[in-house]
């Protein structure tokens, strides 16, 4: 009989992110399909108003698969959508303005899932790339503390851990998921949303994703508006 190759799903909401789209979905585009296959890269762009459209379709994969709205509602129900249409075996949820670091970060996060039933959701590991200005650096600082506590709580399986940066599910636990639509906090949701239906979560620290923070006040203060 032949083995199940799991089916993977790779899914993004983009709201202005031109700046580093591109960037993000050939890093996804780079990663070993070993022992698993990348079935769609689903990108949702939630009204934006900037080229995040045209510089997805710039990129010439039949994987990468674009939904484009007018209307902007929010991560929560754009997220909604990608779980309640989920066709693949893991959705692999990340966001659009962060690079995969190496070509084993797919393989990496979702070994958890494929190796232990009662796993049904793992968390990756964001790190920010060297900062240059000086708000960076600071904002940088408090990541890097942040992120040591992240790794030792309870061996990193906690839900400070649950970066919306990174995050992978099976398909039975993300089809029993619905986030409230007036809901911040989506990625530790989501968390306790496993934890409640009987299931496990993990940390994968080898799955690294880069991100850069805030190089301006101006920029510090619209992305936590924004948050």
């Amino acid at each position: 009989m032949k083995k199940h190759i799991p089916t993977v799903t790779v899914a993004v909401c983009a709201y202005n992110e031109e700046k580093n789209i591109q960037s993000f979905l050939r890093s996804v585009l780079m990663q070993k399909e070993v022992g698993f296959i990348i079935q769609k890269i689903l990108v949702i762009s939630d009204g934006s108003k900037d080229s995040t459209i045209e510089k997805v379709l710039e990129i010439a994969s039949e994987k990468i698969t674009l939904r484009k709205y007018e209307e902007r509602i929010g991560k929560s129900d754009r997220l909604n959508e990608i779980y309640q249409n989920l066709n693949s075996d893991i959705l692999v949820q990340s966001d659009a303005d962060v690079v995969f670091a190496h070509e084993f970060v797919l393989h990496d996060l979702i070994q958890p899932l494929i190796k232990n039933n009662k796993v049904g959701m793992c968390g990756g590991n964001p790190l920010p790339v060297k900062g240059h200005t000086f708000i960076e650096k600071a904002i940088n600082c408090t990541t890097e503390a942040y992120a040591e506590f992240r790794r030792k709580v309870r061996g990193g399986n906690n839900v400070f851990s649950a970066d919306g940066r990174l995050l992978a599910y099976k398909k039975e636990v993300v089809k029993r998921i619905k986030i409230p639509t007036d809901m911040i906090a989506n990625d530790m949701f989501t968390y306790f949303s496993c934890l409640s239906l009987g299931f496990h979560y993990r940390f994968v620290e080898s799955a690294v994703v880069y991100f850069r923070s805030p190089k301006t006040l101006k920029d510090h203060i619209r992305q936590n508006i924004r948050f």
